[in-house]
């Protein structure tokens, strides 16, 4: 009798312990620990913006700008822009959901690089050049082995680009102009990062955006742009002002919710970099979003 109480006793403990056990060897398994890598080598944080984990510190790489974090609780989030935010005293790597939004502050200034699609792309390589406030930095590198992202925010091909473009609005002036630059040259997507300047809407203060260029020999075409979660539809005439360089003036209406957006976008072109300055106006607020982005 002895014999079967204890056998009758032990069993659910080693059922319950082998439980234990190959759950646990079950969840490491599941976890996949991705490399990250700074260059120039720096100690930055690598800061995660999603809807469930705003402003999570993933990882903080160490002086040789190496780091890890595990993937596990981002597989679900899709493509993630990668933002370099350079303040006066740190420089951080955001991990940032599309239309999700980021702190702002004026001694603060941020920077799309590029992209990381968790679960797909093994490794996170960074690649900040000129690191700390250089204001010459121009191309961002998201590169690793073979299946890592990979995305090149195009420099300008000449120094002249090194100065942002002031917008001058552009206007619908036609095409062409005295450069003899045909404007389809300028088609193509250009993304990058937005900031408020005006927001008496409650919009997020930061948003990403996404924009397609696509006119015609003539400057005539469309500028659809993606910004944050709202899709805005421009018929436009673009105006080539130089060699590597254009604007337009576009204005549609849009809702947003419950609430009806006139949209005027004043756009300037220069060197594969495109600077937008966004106003949205209903009945009831404005909202002003600037922001430049680049050419993929």
């Amino acid at each position: 009798m002895r014999t079967v109480l204890t056998s009758t006793f032990t069993s659910p403990l080693v059922a319950a312990a082998t439980a234990a056990l190959l759950g646990s060897v079950m969840a490491a398994q599941g976890r996949q620990s991705v490399p990250v890598s700074i260059q120039p080598p720096a100690a930055v944080d690598v800061v995660l913006f999603a809807a469930m984990n705003a402003g999570k510190v993933l990882t903080t790489t160490d002086a040789n700008g190496k780091g890890s974090f595990d993937v596990a609780d981002l597989l679900n989030l899709g493509k993630l822009d990668v933002v370099k935010d350079e303040c006066a005293d740190k420089v951080r790597v955001l991990l940032v959901r599309h239309g999700v939004g980021t702190p702002d502050s004026q001694d603060c200034r941020k920077r799309r690089l590029g992209a990381y699609w968790p679960g797909h792309d093994p490794d996170l390589n960074v690649r900040l050049q000129g690191g700390g406030m250089s204001s010459g930095a121009k191309t961002g590198l998201i590169a690793g082995g073979a299946g890592a992202a990979l995305v090149a925010v195009k420099a300008a091909q000449s120094s002249s680009s090194s100065t942002t473009s002031t917008n001058t609005g552009g206007g619908n002036t036609g095409g062409g102009g005295s450069s003899g630059t045909n404007p389809m040259t300028f088609n193509g997507t250009y993304t990058g990062f937005m900031t408020a300047t005006t927001n008496t809407c409650a919009f997020p203060p930061t948003t990403t955006t996404q924009g397609v260029l696509s006119v015609d020999s003539s400057g005539r075409g469309t500028w659809v742009q993606n910004v944050g979660s709202v899709t805005l539809n421009f018929s436009i005439q673009l105006n080539v002002t130089g060699s590597a360089a254009a604007s337009f003036n576009a204005a549609t209406s849009q809702t947003v919710g419950t609430q009806a957006f006139s949209v005027n976008d004043a756009v300037t072109i220069s060197g594969g970099q495109l600077n937008s300055t966004e106003t949205l106006n209903s009945s009831s607020c404005t909202v002003i979003w600037v922001g430049p982005a680049s050419k993929n």
